[in-house]
């Protein structure tokens, strides 16, 4: 790419004109590899395996046409409590540490109550770059609804909600045992028995979303799977999942989308079953099944290209596999509707379903200080101290209007219903 230069692996900025673009938004179809990938050479991270491409960390609305613990209880209300003096909390109360993420339409902070000293993280979403699509600005709106109605072990935890003239602030659990991704990142590949104690953990989340809280996640994949202190899962990043549990928008990550998906149809909760598969598949082999250097490819290949199964992988993955991975969602496995189709598979026959949260994950996160956020990516991490911070913020600052508009989005109607603080009963139990 011409005139263009990395920035910390996540934006490609045109030095000429100084605007920043997320390669996950651009339709360039080139074959120019080097600038899907972060580079390994500017951060602290074990190598083993490709490094996440900007398309699966920055999950889009596709333009592309194809030509925990025991007291972790589901039964604790996340109602409003604004009667509760905890009510009277601010944004100012939570002081940033460090940067854990950055995605297309904000950040993820680690923050300290400058109260109680615990640590959370604030995801911070820009409103100048939600407001002007609908469809957009409803996946964020129901990102804060979904999260404030839904107590899971293996779900992040949503405490409060602020909003100002500029940004969305989302203030949830801190998960400091970062990304599976991360973790597969240092050996390339799981085993299939760790592999499978990971699936049985995450398709238990999905199982809930589905038939407790009717959401279609929409973006699983190993970026968005945290492992908690103990090294158990929790799922992160809702904002694009949906509270309709028939869609039809085109969005979510390239290489885990489902066929349904791209074409357009009416789809629901298989696609994400299919995710689930590719997941599967990415932590078995090193690579999803359906690669390549831009989306018009992956799509390509995800409609047309039959699945190859390595050799090495035992005749029950590649079963499990095949019945999860199949371009027909009606011809999928069936999970949903019975749940023992999936848990019975001999896939997970070493795996203790009654028991899981109580046993012993395969990966403890080192957790020694989890302020310095050592599980994260540091290239993320380390972006806040960078000379490019700077850059980011001016660019942000001189695309960003939500400041010099004429009308106040804090007082815009678009965005009443997004502040809120979970019940005090919740909070005594979680924070």
């Amino acid at each position: 790419m011409p005139n263009s230069r990395k920035l910390s692996g996540l934006y490609i900025a045109n030095e000429d004109k100084l605007k920043f673009t997320a390669i996950a938004d651009s339709d360039d179809d080139s074959d120019d590899d080097n600038d899907q990938f972060l580079d390994p050479n500017s951060f602290n991270i074990p190598s083993g395996r490709k490094f996440s491409t900007i398309s699966r960390r920055n999950s889009v609305r596709s333009k592309i046409s194809i030509n925990g613990s025991a007291k972790d209880s589901t039964n604790i209300p996340i109602t409003q409590d604004y009667s509760s003096d905890l009510s009277q909390r601010t944004i100012n109360d939570f002081k940033e540490i460090n940067i854990l993420g950055i995605g297309s339409y904000g950040r993820v902070y680690l923050v300290e109550d400058v109260y109680t000293k615990k640590l959370y993280a604030k995801k911070t979403i820009k409103k100048a770059k939600i407001s002007i699509d609908e469809k957009l600005f409803k996946t964020h709106k129901n990102e804060r609804e979904i999260l404030s109605s839904i107590n899971h072990p293996s779900i992040v935890k949503l405490f409060y909600s602020f909003h100002d003239y500029q940004d969305i602030n989302f203030i949830l659990e801190y998960i400091p045992g970062g990304e599976i991704f991360y973790h597969l990142s240092k050996t390339k590949r799981f085993n299939e028995f760790d592999t499978a104690f990971y699936l049985a953990e995450i398709s238990q989340a999905l199982t809930h979303l589905h038939k407790v809280a009717g959401v279609v996640y929409r973006d699983l994949k190993p970026e968005n799977v945290l492992l908690n202190a103990q090294g158990h899962v929790v799922l992160t990043d809702f904002g694009l999942s949906s509270l309709d549990e028939v869609c039809h928008s085109i969005l979510g990550t390239p290489q885990f989308t489902a066929p349904e998906v791209l074409k357009g149809e009416e789809y629901s909760y298989p696609a994400d079953w299919w995710s689930f598969g590719i997941m599967m598949y990415d932590m078995l082999v090193g690579e999803t099944p359906f690669s390549g250097n831009n989306r018009a490819k992956i799509f390509n290949k995800i409609l047309k290209t039959k699945l190859n199964i390595p050799d090495y992988l035992s005749e029950d993955a590649k079963d499990l596999l095949r019945k999860l991975i199949n371009k027909k969602p009606e011809k999928r496995l069936k999970i949903d509707s019975d749940f023992e189709n999936l848990s019975n598979h001999r896939f997970f026959r070493k795996i203790d379903w009654e028991n899981l949260r109580n046993l012993k994950p395969p990966i403890i996160p080192d957790t020694t200080d989890i302020s310095k956020a050592n599980n994260f990516d540091h290239g993320y991490i380390n972006l806040i101290l960078a000379k490019e911070e700077k850059i980011l913020d001016n660019v942000e600052a001189e695309n960003d209007q939500s400041k010099n508009d004429e009308t106040d989005l804090f007082d815009n109607e678009l965005f009443n219903g997004f502040s809120f603080v979970a019940s005090k009963n919740f909070l005594d139990t979680h924070m």
